[in-house]
């Protein structure tokens, strides 16, 4: 069976303590990405930490205040929630988290050094993969929770583990070639972009309608922050959600993901 992948989410003020755990890991036979190994100038390094972090297989997460403060981080781990990646947070200095990392199981690195915390990782990676991996969910019909007008337009009613929520009819979306980064010819100011390349983007799914009241609503009641004027919102149910902002709109699509 060949060893999983391994993704180290960190604040750059921790690189020393991190590059010998990194080193130690690596010579074990395992594949790790460490932004100070793999990053480069001129990537376009949004895109490249995304793509590696899915293509990765466990994301160690080592938190102090820094990185607890770090917006890299915090994406890091919403993205790896998003996308169902078995998590493992390693405290290097004592950390007031909240969410979902609270449900984890913590590796405790205060006051040690990082080549035996290497080997604890070690020790927990074969109890955290197929935990994630064979859980099965519960999932029932739910219609009650959907008006019939929203129903006739193909909104969908479930309740998951015995969280309720609503999913909107989608479009499927064909694959194929997809221009992606800036033309630096074109657009001069724009050279710290990634140059224009092509890339094959599978088919995927998009939902017919933008987001609804209806469908927030029950993130915000499983404790997603309302926006505002939320009481007028929720007066009608079929309108688009407003007031959102990206970081909410990112915290929902995270729910969402990790829900279903």
């Amino acid at each position: 069976m060949s060893l999983p992948r391994l993704f180290v989410s960190h604040s750059t003020l921790d690189n020393a303590w991190c590059r010998p755990m990194v080193n130690a890991l690596t010579a074990l036979g395992y594949d790790v990405w460490f932004d100070e190994q793999q990053l480069q100038g001129g990537m376009n390094w949004v895109q490249n930490i995304a793509q590696s972090l899915q293509q990765h297989d466990i994301v160690i997460v080592i938190m102090t205040p820094a990185s607890w403060a770090s917006a890299w981080v915090q994406e890091e781990i919403n993205l790896a929630i998003a996308t169902q990646k078995p998590i493992i947070p390693v405290r290097l200095k004592p950390t007031d988290v909240s969410g979902f990392l609270l449900t984890r199981q913590w590796i405790d690195a205060v006051d040690q050094e990082s080549v035996p915390i290497a080997r604890k990782i070690v020790g927990l990676l074969n109890q955290v993969a197929p935990e994630q991996e064979t859980r099965v969910r519960q999932s029932v019909a739910a219609p009650e929770l959907v008006p019939p007008f929203m129903q006739a337009l193909g909104f969908v009613g479930t309740r998951i583990d015995g969280i309720a929520l609503v999913t909107p009819p989608l479009c499927k979306i064909p694959g194929g070639p997809a221009v992606l980064g800036t033309d630096h010819q074109r657009e001069p100011d724009f050279t710290s972009e990634a140059r224009q390349h092509t890339v094959d983007v599978a088919p995927f799914a998009l939902a017919t309608y933008p987001v609804t009241v209806l469908e927030y609503w029950y993130a915000v009641a499983a404790g997603a922050p309302p926006p505002q004027e939320w009481e007028r919102q929720s007066q009608h149910p079929h309108y688009p959600v407003v007031s959102i902002s990206w970081k909410m709109a990112l915290a929902y699509a995270n729910w969402l993901a990790t829900v279903k």
